[in-house]
This record gives C-alpha cells, structure tokens and sequence, in this order.
C-alpha cells in the first residue's frame, strides 16, 4: 500500500472552484505589487536658509551648514543636522544626487564629499568626491552636481561634507541646494 504525500494545493470539485481560486491568488498578487511601489524609497532635503560653514584649517572636512527642509517617503527620514537618515529595516541599493551652489573667498579650491555615516561600523565612508571647485575671482561662487551609489542599513546617515584646500576659509552653501537619495 503507498501512502499518498498531502497536496500542497487545495482539492477543487470543478473547474469553476479552480478558476475563482486562481483569480482570487491575481488579485492577491497584483495587490502586493501595488503595495511594494507605495514604498519606494526617496528623500531629499532642498537648503532654505544659509549658513557659514567654518572651515578652520586647509585640508579638513566640515559637514556643510544651513537649515533644511526635508520631503521623504518610506525608508528614509530626517535625521535634523542636514542629513538623510535611513530608516528601513532591509538595506537597499539607493542612488544619490548632490546639486549645489558655493559661496567663499576669490580662487579658493574647494571638494564637496557625498559621505555616509555607518552606523554599523561607526565611521564615515566615501560614495563620491566633487571634481575641482575653484571659485571665480569676481563672483566668487560656484556650482557642482555630484552623483553617487551607495547601499544603506538601518541608521546610516548621508550628509554632505566640504573641505577647502586652499585656507582655513569659510563657505557658505546656496540657498535651494539639493541633496537627494533614491
């Protein structure tokens, strides 16, 4: 005598039975996908009242000043000190986005950095360092787009930093700079 192994599936008198219980499992699996684009992860936050950026020693990096106003979804939040702080409980892939405008002294040479704060390993990392920002003797301002990658866990930070390696000079960031995750 074989002994029959239970079926994963449920017994189905007809084939109407079958059809309903096949249709019901669509909307079931079209709901959950519907579900999983309501969290897509993104955040940013748009700079809305500037602040000088002390910069005491050439060569140093200073996280840049100024108040912020933050627009997040799911996933991301305000962490209050011009940062995104990522709050899910699954790490991700994100991309990230810098667009910046800088105020300083004639001819300085500035790097913006795109880091992130681990919180795992308690440090910062890089995810991407600005090209060259010299800024113009007349006008003294300048402009920068960075772009960057980075996976994110639970309370991990990403923040803007400067360094100035011509002097200890202030900058100063431009009102309705950006900076995006997602």
């Amino acid at each position: 005598m074989t002994k029959r192994l239970p079926s994963p599936f449920p017994s189905f008198d007809t084939p109407d039975s079958l059809r309903r219980y096949l249709d019901e499992l669509v909307r079931e699996l079209e709901q959950s996908l519907s579900d999983l684009d309501k969290t897509k992860i993104t955040g940013m936050w748009t700079l809305t009242s500037t602040a000088v950026t002390t910069v005491s020693s050439a060569s140093t990096l200073y996280k840049l000043a100024g108040a912020t106003s933050y627009t997040t979804s799911a996933g991301l939040s305000n962490s209050g000190n011009n940062a995104l702080l990522y709050a899910d409980r699954v790490p991700s892939e994100l991309s990230i986005q810098a667009n910046i405008g800088l105020f300083g002294h004639p001819h300085d040479d500035l790097y913006v950095y795109i880091r992130k704060w681990d919180n795992k390993a308690g440090a910062y990392t890089l995810i991407q360092k600005s090209q060259l920002i010299t800024l113009s003797a007349a006008g003294t301002f300048s402009f920068a787009l960075i772009n960057g990658y980075s996976s994110l866990s639970r309370n991990d930070r990403i923040e803007l930093w400067v360094e100035n390696i011509t002097a200890g000079r202030d900058v100063t960031l431009n009102l309705n700079s950006t900076l995006q995750v997602g």
